[in-house]
C-alpha cells in the first residue's frame, strides 16, 4: 500500500477508534474492507450487516455491530449494481431489508436475509447519515442484534 493511502487509512482508523498498531496486522482488499476487518479484529466487533431501505431513492448502509461505516443513496437501478458489488467485496453476515428490497438482491445470495418493517424509519434521522441511509440504519437497528443507535463520525 502506498504511503499516502496508508496515512489516509490511519486517519479513518482513528475516526472509528481503531488502534493503528493493531490495524497494521489487518490484511484487506479495499479501504472499506480494511476498516471493517480492523473494527472486528482490533475492537472486538462481530456482526457486519447490510441495511437496505427500498423506495424510489434507495438507501444502503453497512453496519458493524452498531457502527455505520459506509452509506450510499441512489436510484433503484444503481442500487442493484451497488448491492451486488458490496456482496462480492465485503464479508456480510446478514442483509436487513423490507419486502420491497428483495428485488434488489442477487438471486444467488448465500447470506441470510432478515425482513423488518419499514414503518416509522423515515420519521427519525440519525445524525451524520443521509435521509435514506438513516432509514436503512434504523431498519438494521430494529434487528435483534443491534439495539442502540450511536452517533456516526465517519464519511461515505
Amino acid at each position: 500500500m502506498e504511503d499516502r493511502a496508508f496515512y489516509l487509512l490511519l486517519r479513518k482508523f482513528r475516526e472509528f477508534g481503531v488502534d493503528p498498531s493493531c490495524a497494521r496486522r489487518v490484511s484487506c482488499r479495499s479501504e472499506l474492507d480494511c476498516i471493517i476487518k480492523a473494527l472486528k479484529i482490533c475492537n472486538g466487533l462481530k456482526v457486519t450487516q447490510l441495511g437496505i431501505d427500498p423506495g424510489e431513492t434507495v438507501g444502503i448502509v453497512i453496519v458493524v455491530d452498531a457502527v455505520p461505516v459506509w452509506e450510499w443513496e441512489g436510484s433503484r437501478d444503481e442500487a442493484v449494481k451497488v448491492v451486488s458489488e458490496v456482496l462480492k467485496t465485503i464479508e456480510i453476515d446478514r442483509v436487513v431489508t423490507s419486502e420491497g428490497g428483495l428485488d434488489l438482491l442477487p438471486s444467488s445470495l448465500e447470506v441470510p436475509v432478515v425482513l423488518v418493517r419499514e414503518h416509522g424509519t423515515s420519521k427519525r434521522r440519525v445524525r451524520g447519515l443521509k435521509k435514506h441511509s438513516s432509514s436503512a440504519y434504523l431498519m438494521v437497528a430494529r434487528n435483534s442484534i443491534t439495539r442502540r443507535v450511536r452517533r456516526w463520525r465517519g464519511g461515505s
